[in-house]
């Protein structure tokens, strides 16, 4: 079990944590109905549209594992969803690579339906360049974009190898690129999406 830990279970903490929570309650502003467990809060408040390290990862250590839904880019442009695609051009080479791998082994598929297809999911797939991924679980999401930076602490990494025919998602790993402390705020080598959403 803790090996299964270690590599399957996610290290980040997004959102509020138990000093939010006290701070409320200082306040009086929690209703005495209001129950919660405080101890399965982070120590610490990641913030809005942070995610941060739960525990110390070493470079190169997996930090979370997730799914990533394939969306077409142009449906969602200008949505507020679009802030937390993963759009083509933002990847690089070598995701853009995996991705291409799956689709011409028909592992992948961009699914649409509507009335017009009886409400029977089919192939939408228009070009690569119009093609997003959507973090469908997890925390990957809500990791800060800052670019190829020495800034940046982490990497998003598209699995080629764990496809299975027509499928509408990907999985998604985040890797660390350097060590990180318990606190430490997740900078992803990914450039910002660009939108006021963000």
């Amino acid at each position: 079990l803790p090996l299964f830990k270690k590599e399957f279970c996610s290290k980040i903490y997004a959102g509020f944590g138990r000093p939010f929570l006290e701070s409320l309650r200082a306040k009086g502003e929690l209703d005495e109905s209001f129950r919660i467990d405080a101890s399965r809060l982070a120590p610490f408040d990641a913030g809005i549209g942070d995610a941060r390290a739960r525990r110390p990862i070493s470079k190169g250590e997996r930090i979370e594992v997730a799914s990533g839904l394939l969306l077409s880019t142009k449906l969602f442009a200008g949505t507020v969803l679009g802030s937390l695609l993963f759009s083509w051009h933002h990847l690089n080479e070598k995701n853009r690579a995996n991705l291409r791998i799956l689709r011409e082994s028909g592992q992948i598929m961009v699914q649409y339906q509507d009335q017009g297809t009886d409400w029977v999911g089919v192939d939408n797939f228009v070009s690569y360049e119009n093609l997003s991924i959507l973090p469908a679980s997890g925390q990957i999401g809500l990791v800060r974009r800052v670019g190829e930076t020495e800034a940046s602490n982490c990497r998003l990494d598209i699995a080629w190898k764990l496809g299975q025919k027509d499928s509408v998602s990907v999985t998604l790993e985040l890797i660390a690129t350097q060590d990180i402390d318990t606190g430490d705020v997740l900078l992803l080598n990914l450039p910002p999406a660009g939108t006021k959403e963000e």
